[in-house]
């Protein structure tokens, strides 16, 4: 099980006399109204509704003379950190050996589970649960998510003799465990609200089983995006439990200098494969990218840029940008070209936003000084040089006869510097 959390990390605020931690009832001896000792507590079953702080259900007992016992929480006179006490005597009391339906169990489902913190964009896990009574009933109100709440249960706060371990409580009400997939379904609706760097962290902390369930559930093109941020093993790990059709999506829908990269990093057969699930267009731009070595401007470049015709006005430029930005992370320029695909220069949005919409593009790049340009086979220094030099986050790569290649821009050159930034 998954829990998905989106508040804060808080401090509940409950009378003390009436709060405690389950490590520190869990195991304890349980003793019936005839102060008989008639097993040990091995568990609590609840029954979470979202909004609302679990009441407790049944008490899970393993018995003195052997077998598992379910006892409704109302046969339970008291319980505190001393053990529990039933009201009646044990052959009085109402127990069934079978475990109820719909309920939850404290051990299995919700210690150590993960809780997927969205505010936080990080894994953490339940190492304890704070009870405190709440309208006349006990209840689960929070889950400590710290080392503290760690070695409590394990027996060893000794350890902290400077008391240097926070207690770090996380309210019942705003963790939503995800089970199923009405609840995952809500779970991507939510995960949208992140960066896909951060989604991508919280996914990698996951599962792998429960990752790829979260990701199948993100629309493809968030899906695409969340991956890119994955380093290339995770990413290969988790399209391998894909279906076709799934892996076709995200592909197609991922940057084409990322499906280089990711390609360039299978074995020859498995690169066959996943070639194969692209676009006949988007397949040859991939080899022709893939002949090129990794830190030249050829194996850098992307070739996702918008090219322009400079007979276009600036409200048609502006509308191109318009179609085809959802493709891109980012556009800085547009790239104007001739009818052979020769490079004539390169506009900046700025320069477009200023302009006059019913002005050419001739006429305002004409405006603008022509920016330096990058060959296929152009190092990684060089590269880095002139864009330090002119201030560039993009440069467009030109073959031996102007036409224009691609673009490299400061991304991919830091992603390369940098590949586990």
């Amino acid at each position: 099980m998954i829990f998905l959390f989106f508040g804060g990390i808080i401090k509940l605020k409950f009378n003390v006399a009436n709060m405690m931690y389950f490590s520190g009832i869990l195991k304890s001896d349980v003793t019936d109204a005839s102060e008989k000792v008639v097993g040990r507590l091995k568990d609590i079953l609840i029954k979470s509704q979202d909004g609302e702080y679990a009441p407790l259900e049944f008490l899970v007992i393993a018995g003195k003379g052997g077998g598992l016992f379910y006892i409704p929480y109302g046969e339970t006179e008291h319980i505190s950190k001393s053990g529990v006490v039933l009201r009646r005597v044990w052959d009085k009391l109402e127990r069934v050996t079978e475990r109820p339906t719909g309920c939850l169990s404290l051990v299995d489902d919700i210690y150590d589970q993960q809780i997927m913190d969205i505010n936080g964009a990080r894994v953490v896990r339940a190492n304890d649960l704070r009870f405190a009574v709440v309208d006349d009933k006990m209840r689960v109100v929070g889950i400590d998510v710290s080392v503290r709440g760690l070695f409590r249960r394990l027996g060893l706060l000794w350890l902290d003799v400077f008391h240097l371990l926070k207690t770090n409580l996380i309210d019942w009400r705003d963790a939503s465990p995800v089970r199923g997939t009405l609840k995952i379904g809500a779970l991507a609706s939510n995960f949208h609200r992140l960066h896909p760097a951060d989604m991508a962290d919280i996914i990698e902390d996951l599962h792998l089983k429960r990752g790829s369930k979260l990701v199948g559930y993100l629309d493809p093109r968030s899906a695409a995006k969340v991956l890119e941020e994955m380093d290339e093993e995770t990413q290969k790990k988790f399209l391998k439990s894909f279906d076709p059709g799934r892996i076709r999506q995200i592909l197609d829908n991922m940057s084409t200098d990322e499906v280089v990269d990711l390609i360039q990093s299978f074995s020859k057969s498995d690169a066959a494969v996943y070639l194969s699930f692209l676009g006949d267009e988007r397949h040859q731009a991939v080899k022709k990218l893939l002949a090129h070595d990794d830190d030249t401007a050829g194996g850098l470049m992307t070739v996702d840029y918008i090219p322009v015709s400079l007979d276009l006005t600036v409200a048609q430029a502006m509308e191109e940008v318009r179609k085809f930005s959802a493709r891109f992370r980012s556009i800085l320029y547009i790239y104007g070209i001739n009818t052979e695909g020769v490079f004539r220069g390169a506009i900046s949005l700025r320069r477009l936003l200023l302009a006059k919409p019913e002005q050419k593009l001739r006429e305002v790049i004409k405006k603008q000084k022509r920016l330096p340009t990058l060959s296929p086979d152009d190092n990684l220094n060089y590269i880095c040089d002139m864009m330090t030099r002119y201030n560039l986050f993009s440069v467009a790569v030109l073959d031996k006869d102007h036409k224009m290649l691609g673009v490299v821009t400061i991304d991919d050159v830091m992603r390369t510097m940098r590949p586990r930034a």
